[in-house]
């Protein structure tokens, strides 16, 4: 009796986990719930809940872009604990201007940019904008 008690409580505990983690990957797709640090892009491939590391364009009109001699990056970075000691206490630092990546890689005239894209958790993002030029 007692080892089907175990069973029982042990299948109710993987239910509920499997709620809560499923729940939350649900809602962590921006077209769901944004954080500050999720970019609106012209293209964004699926990403995982648990982890993601993504990158594409900030344009899709490529037809004129040429062969870009230089680049330059510029990242900000965003932290937010709030998974793990459930109050909501985000950090941000860095900056991810174009001005300050094209500065970066001594650019003075920008033919593209895009972007790369990392989520662990949500608690840590990062957002880098590369741009491309001469």
């Amino acid at each position: 009796m007692h080892n089907r008690v175990r069973i029982q409580a042990a299948g109710l505990t993987l239910i509920v986990l499997a709620i809560a983690f499923g729940s939350g990957c649900a809602s962590a797709h921006p077209r769901h719930t944004r954080s500050p640090a999720e970019p609106v892009l012209p293209v964004l491939p699926p990403y995982g809940c648990l982890f993601s590391h993504i990158s594409g364009p900030l344009s899709t009109d490529f037809q004129e872009s040429p062969v870009a001699a230089r680049s330059g990056s510029a990242t900000v970075r965003y932290l937010d604990p709030c998974l793990v000691c459930n109050v909501s206490l985000p950090v941000a630092f860095g900056s991810a201007q174009i001005r300050e990546a094209a500065s970066d890689g001594g650019i003075k005239s920008i033919h593209y940019a895009d972007y790369e894209y990392v989520n662990v958790l949500r608690i840590y993002q990062e957002l880098t904008i590369r741009v491309y030029g001469d």
